[in-house]
């Protein structure tokens, strides 16, 4: 998993030894938590530098609560929890999966409207993503 983030651009760093040390230290700690690898991976490649990645590897969460504790705190923390809770609500009512342009018209619904206004539509959609602390993913389409 690691080698393929460097490989699609996700994971920024040349340090043979720090990749390395993060292949052990994730494979050490997963205990089968395959959602822990892929969290703490989504947080490796935020980092923006090898200190920061190195930093990032000695403060990881114990256990997937803590994980989601984590990842909750971040989002509250940037005053986004009304945003991500608007998102999460549309993808868990939808009866088939959104596509980012159906989900951006139905962020700009407010409750009584009967259709999205333009002036309310997510200006950049890839935000989402970045928004919602990795608990969203968009799978890409044929």
């Amino acid at each position: 998993m690691i080698l393929e983030r460097c490989e699609k651009g996700m994971l920024a760093t040349g340090d043979q030894a720090l990749l390395e040390e993060m292949q052990h230290i994730l494979t050490e700690h997963a205990e089968g938590m395959f959602l822990w690898v892929t969290f703490l991976l989504d947080d490796l490649c935020a980092q923006y530098c090898d200190d920061d990645i190195r930093k990032c590897l000695k403060t990881l969460p114990k256990n997937l609560k803590d994980t989601f504790n984590r990842v909750l705190s971040r989002i509250v923390a940037h005053n986004r929890d009304g945003l991500v809770k608007k998102v999460i609500h549309w993808l868990v009512v939808a009866s088939r999966p959104l596509t980012l342009d159906e989900l951006c018209d139905a962020l700009s619904i407010e409750v009584g409207q009967k259709h999205a206004e333009r002036r309310r539509r997510v200006n950049d959609k890839g935000r989402i993503l970045l928004w919602c602390e990795n608990l969203v993913h968009i799978d890409e389409e044929d």
